[in-house]
């Protein structure tokens, strides 16, 4: 049963708990596994959003790991994003002490924007022509220091426009209300673009959840930022409340615990450094 603070409004379903934002599958276990394995072990709700499905990846497989024969995909980025997406799911069961879906997550880019004609970026799409965040890539630039990939293309996740992919994750973070938000410094750890993109996009998106004012518009998004502007029923209709990608048959998912008011904090870790 949801617990939710008394008058307070059902669209807005709070549920206290972590919400941690990567970059690519497999940085939630390196930068936050232990902080949400200790909340999931604790009976606390824990969402994971997931900025990209790592495409552009490296395949170590040596010996004796979990990638070992799997050298073939790299370069295949439609292969290995649909591999890493299966690591992913299973890593999550994993922290969560080997119990599915208890450790809720979501694909940011399948997140809604209340206006579908926010998206201003010509993304890779499927064949039901969803929007997809392409992961950057990345290229060494000092010993330990990445920098950008000098072939990132149009649809790579750190040049969609900031207030798109933030508009999408400031809408779940207004309709779930986290307690702590977990995602990378500035740097991104150790520079990778779609690590400091993450950053970016979770603190506007912490920026625009706080905001009783916004809304995303097309317009705004056009122009690389936010509408002020209150909507028609004086600030309290902000579309429909977004998912954290678990069926429906589990209404529990990431509204548990409620509070009667946002509050918002970054806890912040640094990565490290895939090799």
């Amino acid at each position: 049963m949801n617990d939710r603070s008394e008058g307070q409004d059902p669209a807005l379903g709070a549920f206290g708990g972590l919400l941690a934002v990567h970059a690519h599958p497999d940085d939630e276990t390196l930068a936050t596994g232990g902080l949400l394995a200790t909340f999931a072990a604790a009976g606390r709700p824990v969402c994971v959003v997931t900025c990209t499905r790592g495409e552009r990846g490296e395949v170590i497989a040596l010996p004796g790991t979990t990638s070992e024969g799997l050298a073939g995909l790299e370069g295949d980025r439609p292969a290995l994003g649909a591999y890493r997406e299966t690591e992913l799911a299973g890593a999550l069961t994993r922290l969560a002490g080997g119990v599915a879906d208890a450790v809720e997550h979501a694909f940011l880019d399948t997140l809604p924007l209340s206006d579908p004609q926010v998206s201003m970026v010509t993304h890779t799409s499927g064949t039901s022509g969803e929007v997809r965040y392409e992961d950057s890539g990345m290229a060494w630039v000092a010993p330990g220091v990445a920098g950008p990939a000098p072939d990132s293309p149009p649809t790579a996740f750190a040049r969609v426009p900031l207030d798109e992919s933030a508009g999408r994750l400031a809408g779940l973070v207004r309709a779930r209300r986290p307690v702590v938000v977990a995602t990378y410094e500035p740097g991104g750890g150790y520079g990778h673009p779609d690590h400091v993109r993450a950053h970016q996009v979770t603190v506007r998106a912490l920026e625009l959840a706080a905001d009783p004012a916004w809304r995303p518009t097309a317009e705004a998004c056009r122009r690389g930022r936010a509408s002020r502007a209150p909507p028609s029923d004086g600030g309290t209709s902000h579309g429909p409340v977004p998912s954290c990608g678990r069926p429906s048959s589990r209404p529990r998912s990431c509204a548990r615990r409620g509070r009667g008011s946002p509050r918002y904090r970054r806890h912040v870790r640094s990565p490290r450094p895939r090799t």
